[in-house]
């Protein structure tokens, strides 16, 4: 079967920042980045992309030889974060560099639902 994806992505950003993430993949819709641990699916996230913060679902985590590639789709995202997410992928899909910084967040709400 084919996938199709909903958005367009940014393949391979590394932003030069002590506390950044390297940006494997970003879209409207999600990111993926490389982690030192482990990073359990399900568990909520937050990412900072530049001065943008959002929270995200981790949707995959797979061990790699140099660390943990780690997948997260965005999660209950405002017209306006949206906004201005669109904006960035798209400043970035020219090459201008970003800034990416994940932490841990408390487990979601239950009955949380997805924007």
């Amino acid at each position: 079967m084919l996938k199709i994806r909903s958005s367009d992505r940014i393949e391979y950003i590394d932003p030069d920042h002590e506390d950044s993430r390297t940006l494997f993949d970003l879209s409207k819709g999600g990111a993926c980045c490389l982690f030192a641990r482990r990073v359990e699916r399900g568990a909520f996230v937050k990412v900072t992309l530049d001065t943008l913060e959002l929270r995200a679902r981790v949707s995959y985590a797979v061990e790699r030889r140099d660390g943990h590639r780690v997948g997260m789709q965005f999660w209950n995202v405002s017209g306006a974060q949206q906004k201005v997410l669109d904006e960035l992928v798209e400043r970035f899909s020219r090459g201008v560099p970003i800034r990416c910084r994940v932490s841990d967040e408390a487990p979601a709400a239950e009955g949380a639902r997805q924007g």
